[in-house]
């Protein structure tokens, strides 16, 4: 009987930890391919470093995600991996959000968000995001070819990055209902975590390159659900482009430009748009 007991506990979390990664995560947590993977990592190490301690998916148990287990997986993380200390609370993020949804989806483990946040973080070294120059925005931002559709995207995207400081999550976010580019001060609603909701006020040639770039791929009356930059792998508008799309975006133009400005680092990310020194124009 205790053995059935253990192996339906066992099931139990296994589901779990299949309907957190590919079900809750992605329609109600975040639609960031990047922070969906860092979840399935998270996890995946857990039951790696579990495996090490002769812990199996058959012998799961709630009793494997206490706080000194959770301890002992970040220490593993950092002696036998060598991961930095900013790694490790990344994980750790992952694995309290992971115990926060096992919670509140089954009484029985109710426990285990006390548990995971029970666990400190490391300390880690606070690092400061070096923005960019002015020069460097600027090279940036007309390295695309705007006379192309794909080109008109890329400078839309570059240039709504620079003029709103919003974060890639957000900006793959953006629909068509958010945009107010004709009213009296143009502006667009940034909607961002906890379905809090911010104006960002537009330039006039952000303005410009917005509504060229929502013309070309979307039409002259396009839906208001539409997403304003949107993968190609579907129809116009229907899917989101993807964080990691619009970074290698950013990277494959920045190559380019680098030559005629040295001052462009060839590996810049979203991120260090929003560094940028305030108060320029393009």
């Amino acid at each position: 009987m205790a053995t059935h007991a253990a192996h339906g506990e066992a099931a139990a979390i296994g589901r779990l930890v299949h309907d957190f990664c590919w079900c809750y995560a992605p329609t109600h947590l975040t639609s960031s391919e990047h922070t969906l993977r860092g979840y399935r990592s998270a996890l995946e190490l857990y039951l790696r470093y579990l495996d090490t301690v002769g812990v199996t998916p058959a012998t799961l148990s709630a009793s494997d995600f206490c706080r000194e287990r959770i301890e002992s997986f970040l220490a593993w993380l950092s002696d036998e991996r060598g991961n930095s200390p900013r790694t490790c609370n990344v994980r750790l993020s992952a694995i309290r959000v992971f115990c926060r949804y096992a919670s509140r989806h089954d009484a029985t483990m109710v426990h285990l968000e006390a548990e995971s946040l029970a666990v400190p973080n490391r300390k880690a070294p606070k690092t400061k995001v070096k923005g960019l120059s002015r020069e460097a925005v600027r090279a940036l931002a007309f390295a695309p070819d705007p006379a192309t559709r794909q080109g008109a995207r890329d400078r839309a995207i570059i240039v709504t990055l620079y003029a709103t400081a919003c974060r890639v999550s957000e900006l793959t976010q953006l629909r068509v209902r958010d945009l107010f580019l004709d009213a009296g001060d143009p502006h667009v609603f940034i909607r961002g975590k906890g379905g809090k909701v911010r104006v960002a006020y537009l330039p006039e040639k952000a303005v410009g390159h917005l509504r060229s770039h929502v013309a070309s791929s979307l039409g002259k009356d396009p839906s208001p659900d539409a997403f304003v930059f949107w993968s190609r792998e579907h129809p116009a508008g229907e899917s989101p482009i993807t964080t990691d799309a619009v970074t290698k975006m950013l990277q494959r133009h920045a190559r380019s430009a680098h030559a005629s400005c040295p001052d462009l680092p060839v590996n810049v990310t979203p991120h260090r748009i929003r560094h940028f020194v305030a108060g320029s124009h393009m």
